[in-house]
Formats: C-alpha cells, sequence, structure tokens
C-alpha cells in the first residue's frame, strides 16, 4: 500500500513536462488521473511504478499489484484480490479526503469494490463508517506532532 503511488512520484520529479501536461488535459476532461496519463502518456502511474519497482527487484506479487491497483481485473488471478484491496482502501482514502490530491476522484465506489472482494453490506457499512474515525484520529495525530 505505501508504494502503489510511487510512478506518480516518478512522473512529478523525472518526467516533470509530461506530468504538466497529464494535469492541464485534466481540466478539459472529468476523469481520474490514471486514465489521464493512460490517454497523454500510453501507461498510468500504477504501470510506471511496477516498472520502477521491477527494476528495484521487489517481488512480483508487490510489482504486480502496484501495476494493476486502478484495473484489477487485468491482473494475474492471484493478484486480483490483493489489487482490489489497494483499490479499495485508495478510493476510501480519496473519498474521505486523505489520499494524494492530484489524483483527484477514482471514479469507483468504495462498497462497490469492497463488495467484490466479497464483503457483506454489513461489513461494508461498518468498513465506510470507520474511516471517518480512522480520518480524525489521524489528523489530530499529524496536527499534534
Amino acid at each position: 500500500g505505501l508504494l502503489h503511488d510511487v510512478g506518480i512520484l516518478v512522473l512529478d520529479q523525472f518526467f516533470p513536462e509530461h506530468f504538466q501536461e497529464v494535469l492541464s488535459v485534466g481540466g478539459d476532461f472529468d476523469l481520474p488521473l490514471w486514465r489521464l496519463e493512460a490517454m497523454v502518456l500510453g501507461m498510468d502511474h500504477g504501470e510506471i511504478g511496477g516498472l520502477l519497482l521491477g527494476n528495484w527487484s521487489l517481488p512480483n506479487a508487490i510489482t504486480g499489484i502496484v501495476t494493476h491497483h486502478h484495473h484489477p481485473a487485468t491482473a494475474p488471478e492471484e493478484l486480483q484480490d490483493a489489487c482490489r484491496l489497494t483499490e479499495a482502501a485508495e478510493i476510501l482514502c480519496s473519498t474521505h479526503r486523505m489520499g494524494v490530491s492530484v489524483e483527484g476522484h477514482t471514479g469507483e465506489d468504495a462498497s462497490d469494490v469492497l463488495t467484490a472482494l466479497g464483503m457483506g453490506h454489513d461489513a461494508v457499512e461498518a468498513i465506510l463508517a470507520e474511516t471517518d474515525v480512522i480520518r480524525n484520529k489521524a489528523q489530530g495525530l499529524i496536527l499534534a506532532a
């Protein structure tokens, strides 16, 4: 989870002109960042991050999850649930303003992704409710530091 958006850092630090092009196109389309990246660059930050982590010789499971976290159905079958879980965590963070702000909306609904993981309605509702509590605690820790 900590590495899933490393591709955004790569774009921002090493390809700032391309990243700015993606961001400028974003004003014309109401699409998630990863879809804009795919339109403009031909690949998204997950794929870029997966390439970097692969070059660092991280395990295939980690590089696969990073690569496919915005499109779990394209991941190898054994990684799809982990990709969906990463996607769900990112959606929850984005929805509750805890994510990378440059990513904007994800285009997905957390309850749909959690349901696809096999969670029942009550479990999904409990997770959604608890996310606000966690955000408030995290903000309290950050502000207290």
